[in-house]
């Protein structure tokens, strides 16, 4: 048996986590895909070298990808992103979000993306993901925001990197997501 229990800091940045279930239960036998990953796991636990505790972090995220992998082809999640990844035209707007938040993306974009038309598009993303497609959009950049602000990035650079041509948009965007400013959420995070 292998229980894990894994710490996501604050979890802002990450719209993944709001959906998931208080925990998952899973027959290994059910994940031979986990095999490797797992083996090699068990074989750091008994042999704790030099680098061990770094060596089970990444395996634990990587069992982790899998599982969240499992739960999405089965469709162990109703709502929210994992639901929406679970959905193949969802998945590739989702996808593209993730991998280019600062692209000017609008719902048209996104329709064309997932291969619907927009209407459809937009209906099915607020079903499916419980969020319109835009919001969703606004929460995923100031997520990918707060985490690079935690790494001491200038609150200008973040704007851009994130898709805001302007630092007075980001803030309100910050703002109308988190609830405070940029400067302020971060001072909150240090105390």
């Amino acid at each position: 048996m292998l229980s894990a229990a894994i710490e996501f800091g604050s979890g802002d940045e990450n719209p993944l986590l709001g959906n998931l279930p208080p925990m998952m239960y899973v027959p290994v036998t059910e994940l031979s895909a986990l095999d490797a990953t797992l083996g090699v796991l068990f074989a750091e636990v008994s042999a704790r070298r030099c680098g061990h505790s770094t060596v089970l972090d990444r395996l634990t995220e990587v069992l982790f990808v899998q599982l969240m992998r499992y739960a999405i082809e089965r469709r162990l999640v109703e709502g929210g992103v994992v639901a929406g990844l679970a959905d193949v035209r969802l998945a590739r707007a989702l996808t593209a979000m993730h991998a280019d938040p600062a692209r000017n993306w609008s719902l048209a974009s996104l329709a064309v993306t997932a291969g619907m038309s927009r209407s459809r598009f937009a209906a099915c993303f607020s079903e499916v993901v419980g969020v319109p497609a835009m919001e969703y959009l606004k929460r995923w950049r100031i997520g990918v925001a707060q985490g690079l602000l935690r790494r001491g990035r200038p609150s200008k650079v973040v704007a851009l990197e994130v898709g805001y041509g302007r630092s007075s948009t980001f803030g309100r965007a910050f703002v109308h997501v988190v609830g405070v400013t940029p400067t302020a959420w971060l001072r909150s995070m240090e105390g």
